[in-house]
């Protein structure tokens, strides 16, 4: 992250802000700080990066990729139900017009979700969650209550002005977090 980020006046407030809510993801602890991650940014800035690495934290069968337009929907709601990070690398752009899910999702407030085919049941939900976009959803709860439940994260850097093209690698994050994923888990558990 530093190469991408580290010109940005306010640097080691996002690196910490990183590390903590990844600290407190592998923890299992997301819902006690009620909040959800957005990282923002105009587009090539690494932002990917950061979210390969923070979803290598995590065994896949407990990786989930459900956006919050989709969190009223019952059978996403089963998917939410056994995830412990959930995480979508590009928010679609459609308008956010039902909250309440999103907000008991993220606060660890009881649902009720269902398996296909099954009859309804009662969970309560303890993912983190980590949205990415690089324009914001525009949403109709303009509440203290839903403003609350997010940290924001921004990338302003563009990456075509920091690496060349010849030093870029597909999937960076990835690469790096299999290779340090056991210093990454133990720095963001520091």
């Amino acid at each position: 992250l530093r190469p991408k980020i580290a010109d940005d006046e306010d640097f080691a407030q996002k690196t910490q802000l990183f590390w903590e809510f990844l600290g407190v993801a592998i923890l299992g602890a997301a819902t006690n700080m009620q909040k959800a991650l957005l990282v923002y940014g105009g587009g090539n800035n690494a932002k990917s990066v950061a979210l390969e690495i923070m979803e290598a934290c995590f065994p896949s069968e407990v990786v989930t990729h459900v956006p919050p337009q989709d969190m009223q929907n019952e059978y996403r709601l089963d998917m939410l139900a056994h995830s412990r990070f959930n995480v979508v690398e590009e928010m679609p752009k459609e308008e956010l017009k039902q909250s309440a899910a999103f907000k008991a999702n993220v606060t660890g407030s009881k649902l009720t979700a269902r398996k296909i085919n099954n009859s309804p049941y009662k969970f309560q939900p303890r993912a983190a969650f980590v949205f990415s976009t690089n324009e914001l959803v525009v949403y109709r709860d303009l509440s203290k209550g839903f403003e609350r439940r997010w940290l924001v994260l921004s990338f302003e850097q563009d990456v075509d002005k920091i690496v060349p093209v010849e030093e870029r690698q597909d999937h960076y994050g990835r690469v790096v977090a299999s290779k340090e994923k056991a210093h990454i888990v133990s720095k963001a558990l520091k």
